[in-house]
Order: structure tokens, then C-alpha cells, then sequence
């Protein structure tokens, strides 16, 4: 016992030492920071700082702290002391000093180099200058991804040395460095390995990073330029000295690089021009309650980690992403996730830019957030034991628009296992609510509410063993469920199970379901639909189709009835005749039952049951009608209802 005495001791000693140091602007590098009476006061000096085990820097609340951080070794913590609002670690530095250069243009001195991607005004991120201002040109020829040729492109101004945005497909947007600009041809090394592909029937692209964006006609108040001396801004005839300009001065505000067990807790991160959170190659690691805003790409970029948490976190105004997570079991949970991607062009040029959340962790976890507002998809994930539940995902894809709420894809036929998707409130997309693409397989997908699609509810590629259930799919435009088998990857779609889903559509147009194949003229194997219930305003034709692109292309839309007898399938779902403006559709996306009161006597369109009042578990929703007479379909009340809800589609449909 004697001789373990010693060795007892030093591991105690060591396990409890914790140590804080504090930081505050008003602070001297000189003093210990080990009390609140006299703190530190750079990030400079917290980078020097020779830390223990669980030791930790606490910055004051209410001060903001410019430059970067780099976690100094494992089993370190970051956080916050005293009262008020959280402290900011800032990459920012506010402009000032402008100078008139004519035309509405000034320009102030910037240590913001010429790759800057963040600027703001007035707490507004704004893009960089770009022309055409709003529309995007189109390329008459493209080669590869090397040049292009536009036949209406003047000659003058010349875009060498500028970017180029393309639009290489429905899932990229690329910016690539324009090498020569020769009369209508463009010459360029690409951004990403991706080749130019009509969309919508049009190869489309705009110039950015130009001084001479900012002289064309139409630009804004905000729109910049930064030649790695000046950034350039455009106010017209407003006074610059009325705005508050920030540009980003460093790469990454906080570095988490092969450290593991490390935290950051109650700090607002902003301002990296690239991510405002890294962590490379490093474990466990925990953001908590932080507010991580204004990131030129990534909001919290972690490759490779396992595990990283990330909880209670309010992260906005990421240029490319909010959060790109690829360690094993990570966990994003209780976050809202606002404004990702929202400006074309100012996105990485990798391909995998304007998502909300893009995941892909074995055994992950995604809950409990609230995901608004996306240029692409508001979650991507996959990966083996992958959960997304409980989440909010409100209005996406306003700039690529193949895409979904929730997204997930394979790439080839691997079999994958224990994914599921469930209790998750999606609305307003431009494009599916759900979309289970490019062999994604043994997936559970149920309980899901979907509201107001402007393409389908719910739409796969090349599905195998995907169970779809319980779920209710509400006023998408073009179908409520649809299955294509496009002999992807080497897989194709088959051994589907689709039951007790609620579809309810405005118009026949917009169908129930509908099957495309795009290479073996057969839809035999997709599986099984059954106990279903589709609600339309009208049983006639058009409520079903079935679309064959090869060997040519055929299109038949079924009735209700004459759909079953093609398929072989719904043998027991119940089609009703509902106009949309007598149904009712109720969610609740909190933790907790609520109660509902209707103000009038409906019934479950499924059950049947009458209610005066309904409650409604978390994350859970009813579709209900009234118990008057149904509006005829064309009245004017129903009619107007109707137009109304396509016309906003339409207009969606058009960014």
C-alpha cells in the first residue's frame, strides 16, 4: 500500500488540476489572467497560453475579441464569464476611412485579402458585385470544362483575371477563374470536375470578382470588391460614414486541429472568410450553445472527427454551408440553422456548397433543430445507424433546385443498414420534401409531415428496400410520391413497401403517385403500395401515372381505379374527393403535446373521428376536413384558394 501511495496522488493531482484563465478588452497581456481582476486581453496571448488538463479560457461577456483562436492541446475547454450577452471572437475588421472614387463607388483600406468572401453592412452579408446583376447569361458552346463561348458577349470589358459562376448542373454551382476573355470566348480553369450541363435547357453563368461589376447598371447599395489592399464598395449617393462595413481578415476564427476532448461553450464565433469553426482530425469534441454566424463558407466544417456534438447552437449566414460534418458518430442537436447558401456565386467550388447540414457520420444523430432558408438542400446525410427525427425544415433549394428538405444518397449498390427518418416537419420547398436518391436502400422513412412542395412530396432514385409509412405528404405540385429508376450506379429500384401514407393534393394535375423508368421499360419490381389514402379534389384521370423514357418515351395517366388494375397494387387504399379549402392540416413541431382548438366540427380524413379539439404528440400532425358540405370544386372561395397556392409554386419554381 505504501509503495502505491505516491503513484495515487500524482494521478489526482494531475486529474483535478483546472486552472482559468480570463480574458476581458480591457485586460493587459501582462497580467496572469488567473482571476477576473486581472485578466488577459488577446487572442494572441490565449494562443501562448501553457495549459494543463482541463484547464480553460473564459472571455468576458459583452467584449468582442478580434483574430483567431487555435486549441493549444486535449482536455481544454473555451468558455465565458461574468453577465450579458456572449463574448465574440471575431474575424472581422470594420471599414473605415472611405475615400469618393466617382460613380457612387468609395474604397477604404482592407487587410481582407482578394479571396475575401464575407463582408457585411449593417449586420447583412452581402455578395460581392457580379454582372448581369440578376439574370444569368447563356453559353451558345462549352467545351469541357476548360471555355465557352457566349455569341451575345461583348467583347468589352474585358473579365480576365475575374470569376466566372456557372451553373453546372441542378446540384453546382462553380466559380472558376477566368484565365483570358477573347471576344465572345471564355477561357477558364474550372473550380470543380464537374462539365457544363443545360439546365431547364440553358447553360447559364454570370462574372463576380471584378471592379468593374460595381460600374454596371444596376448595381446596389453593398455590392464590393477586395483586391487584397481595398475593398471597394458601391453606396451611390448615400454617405458610407451611415453604414457599418465589416470584412473578414482571417481564414478560420477557431481552430481545433488533432486535439481531443476539447469544448466550446456560450461564445458567438464569426467572421472566417473560410469556416468560423474547423475541427480536423480530432475527438470528441462539443460546441454548446454557441452562436456561429456570418462564415464565408462553412460554418462548422469537421472532417474526419469522431465524435463532434453540436448543441444548442445558433448558426447563420454561412456563404456555402452551416454545418459539413464527416466523423462517425456525430450529433447535431437543438440548433437553428438559418440562411445557408442564399447568395449565387458565393459558394465553395467544390459542389458541396448552399446546404444547411450536410452529415455523413455512421451511427450520427440529427434532432430537435430548426433548418430555414437554404440555397440547396436543408439536410444531406448517410451513412450506416444514421437517425434524423424531431427536425424543422422550412423553405430551400431557392437556388438549386435538384434537391430536398432531407436528402440522403448511396452512389452504388452497397447494402447499408439501420437508417431511419421520422417525426420531421418539412415545408415550403422549391423542390421535394424527401428525396431518397441514387440507390439509397433499407431506409425507414415515417411519420414525416410534408407540406407545400413545389416539385414532390417524396422522390427516389433507384430505391431498393425502402420502407415509406405513416407519413403525410400535402400539396406538392407535381406528385405526392414518385419513384424513377434510372439504373444508377448498377442498382435499381425494387422491393419498395409504401402503406398508411396520407397523400392530399389541390388539383389532378398534381398526382398521387407516379412511376418513371428510364431504362428497362418495366415497373414490376418497384414493390408494394397499399393502405393508403389519397385525397383529391376529383377521381377522374390524371390522378396516377406511369412514364417510360426507353426505348421511347410514353406517358399514361391513370384513374384511380384504372391505376390499380396496372399495378396490382392499393387493393385497400381509400381515394377521397376533397377540394384543399375544406381540409385542415395541424402540426405541432414543439417537445411538447399541445391542444388545438378547431372552432368547428371536422373529421380525420383517415378515421373519420369527429373533433371539436385535437391533440397533437411533439412532431406530430393531423389532416382533417369539415363536417359542412364540401365546397363545389370552382366556386369562387375554393377557386381563388387554389390559384392562389399554384401561383406560389409557380413563382418558386422560377429562381
Amino acid at each position: 500500500m505504501k509503495k502505491l501511495m505516491p503513484f495515487i496522488f500524482l494521478i489526482c493531482s494531475i486529474s483535478g488540476y483546472s486552472a482559468k484563465y480570463y480574458f476581458s478588452t480591457s485586460g493587459s497581456d501582462s497580467n496572469s489572467g488567473l482571476t477576473t481582476g486581472l485578466p488577459k486581453q488577446t487572442l494572441t496571448a490565449a494562443n501562448a497560453l501553457t495549459l494543463a488538463a482541463n484547464d480553460s479560457i473564459l472571455f468576458k461577456r459583452g467584449d468582442t475579441f478580434l483574430g483567431s483562436l487555435t486549441a493549444q492541446r486535449w482536455n481544454m475547454g473555451y468558455g465565458a464569464y461574468g453577465t450579458g450577452n456572449k463574448p465574440v471572437i471575431s474575424g472581422f475588421q470594420t471599414i473605415t476611412g472611405w475615400s469618393d472614387q466617382g460613380s457612387g463607388i468609395y474604397r477604404a483600406s482592407a487587410t481582407a485579402s482578394a479571396s475575401c468572401n464575407m463582408v457585411t453592412v449593417d449586420g447583412v452579408s452581402k455578395a460581392m458585385g457580379r454582372w448581369p446583376k440578376t439574370d444569368w447569361l447563356t453559353m451558345t458552346t462549352s467545351t469541357g470544362r476548360t471555355s465557352f463561348t457566349d455569341d451575345e458577349l461583348p467583347a468589352s470589358p474585358s473579365w480576365t483575371g475575374a470569376e466566372v459562376v456557372i451553373k453546372k448542373n441542378n446540384w453546382t454551382i462553380d466559380r472558376s477563374l477566368i484565365t483570358n476573355h477573347s471576344g465572345t470566348t471564355i477561357t477558364y480553369t474550372s473550380g470543380s470536375t464537374n462539365n457544363p450541363v443545360a439546365v431547364d435547357g440553358l447553360k447559364q453563368y454570370f462574372f463576380q470578382k471584378s471592379l468593374t461589376t460595381l460600374s454596371q447598371t444596376g448595381t446596389t447599395l453593398g455590392e464590393w470588391y477586395c483586391d487584397g489592399t481595398y475593398l471597394y464598395m458601391y453606396f451611390g449617393a448615400n454617405d458610407p460614414t451611415s453604414y457599418v462595413v465589416k470584412a473578414s481578415t482571417v481564414t478560420t476564427v477557431l481552430t481545433i486541429n488533432g486535439k481531443n476532448t476539447v469544448a466550446a461553450n456560450n461564445l458567438t464565433i464569426e467572421g472566417g472568410n473560410s469556416y468560423n469553426v474547423y475541427i480536423p482530425a480530432s475527438v470528441n469534441i462539443t460546441l454548446n450553445n454557441c452562436s456561429i454566424n456570418f462564415s464565408g463558407n462553412i460554418g462548422v466544417y469537421a472532417p474526419g472527427s469522431p465524435p463532434v456534438t453540436i448543441d444548442g447552437c445558433n448558426i447563420s449566414d454561412s456563404n456555402g454551408c452551416g454545418i459539413y460534418m464527416t466523423g462517425n458518430g456525430s450529433i447535431i442537436r437543438d440548433c437553428v440553422i438559418n440562411n445557408s447558401g442564399l447568395l449565387s456565386g458565393m459558394g465553395g467550388t467544390d459542389g458541396f456548397s448552399y446546404w444547411g447540414v450536410r452529415i455523413t457520420s455512421t451511427g450520427g444523430l440529427v434532432e430537435y433543430n430548426q433548418i430555414t432558408n437554404c440555397g440547396y438542400c436543408g439536410l444531406m446525410f448517410y451513412n450506416n445507424n444514421f437517425i434524423v427525427r424531431y427536425n424543422k425544415i422550412d423553405t430551400n433549394c431557392s437556388i438549386l433546385t435538384d434537391g430536398a428538405c432531407i436528402y440522403t444518397f448511396i452512389g452504388n449498390p452497397a447494402t447499408s443498414s439501420g437508417q431511419r427518418v421520422h417525426n420531421n416537419i418539412l415545408l415550403n420547398g422549391n423542390a421535394n420534401g424527401l428525396y431518397n436518391d441514387n440507390n439509397a436502400n433499407h431506409i425507414e422513412w415515417d411519420n414525416n409531415t410534408v407540406i407545400n412542395m413545389a416539385k414532390s412530396g417524396m422522390h427516389m432514385n433507384d430505391p431498393y428496400f425502402v420502407n415509406v409509412h405513416n407519413n403525410t405528404f400535402f400539396n406538392a405540385v407535381l406528385t405526392g410520391i414518385s419513384i424513377q429508376n434510372l439504373h444508377m450506379g448498377g442498382g435499381y429500384a425494387h422491393d419498395n413497401t409504401l402503406s398508411s401514407n396520407v397523400i392530399a393534393q389541390g388539383v389532378n394535375t398534381a398526382r398521387m403517385t407516379s412511376l418513371i423508368d428510364n431504362s428497362t421499360f418495366t415497373t414490376d419490381d418497384f414493390g408494394t403500395s397499399d393502405n393508403n389514402t389519397f385525397v383529391v379534389e376529383s377521381t377522374g384521370l390524371n390522378v396516377h401515372k406511369a412514364e417510360w423514357v426507353l426505348p421511347s418515351y410514353t406517358l399514361n395517366n391513370y384513374t384511380f381505379a384504372g391505376w390499380k388494375t396496372f399495378t396490382g397494387q392499393e387493393s385497400e387504399t381509400i381515394l377521397k374527393a376533397k377540394v384543399l379549402s375544406s381540409l385542415r392540416l395541424e402540426y405541432n413541431d414543439t417537445k411538447s403535446p399541445i391542444t388545438v382548438q378547431l372552432g368547428a366540427n371536422y373529421k380525420g380524413i383517415t378515421s373519420d373521428v369527429d373533433y371539436t379539439e385535437v391533440t397533437l404528440q411533439p412532431f406530430t400532425s393531423v389532416l382533417l376536413y369539415r363536417q359542412d358540405p364540401d365546397p363545389v370544386p370552382g366556386d369562387r372561395a375554393a377557386g381563388t384558394y387554389h390559384k392562389k397556392m399554384l401561383v406560389y409554386h409557380k413563382q418558386r419554381m422560377m429562381f
